[in-house]
């Protein structure tokens, strides 16, 4: 036979575990909606890397199926768009390959003003 203490804990504790999963529930429905942020379509665009004329950015737009990109010869960063993510390679040598999860739209290379990097 339980005590009132023990219904009363036992009450208490339903009450809770009703909450934690209410709360969970809500923070699920939410967390799509507030989790994925804009994506600026500046970013897609070579004078938005500039940095107000610190470098100079070109665009090439890669063919579907392309998920591979080697990092080439005097650039000081590459932006690479999958998806709608952005990945800045910055501190790779010439030559370095990188593989992503997902078919690269378009690369964006940038090279310091007054020529390529050494």
């Amino acid at each position: 036979m339980h005590t009132h203490k023990e219904t009363k804990m036992s009450r208490i504790a339903t009450t809770l575990a009703a909450t934690a999963l209410a709360g969970a529930a809500f923070a699920l429905l939410a967390s799509p909606a507030s989790a994925k942020s804009p994506v600026d379509p500046s970013w897609n665009k070579p004078d938005s890397w500039e940095s107000g004329g610190v470098y100079t950015c070109t665009k090439e737009e890669l063919s579907d199926g392309m998920t591979t990109w080697t990092v080439g010869d005097g650039v000081a960063f590459v932006v690479v768009k999958t998806g709608t993510t952005y990945t800045v390679l910055d501190s790779d040598p010439y030559g370095t390959e990188h593989v992503f999860d997902q078919d690269i739209s378009f690369v964006i290379s940038c090279v310091p003003n007054g020529g390529p990097s050494s």
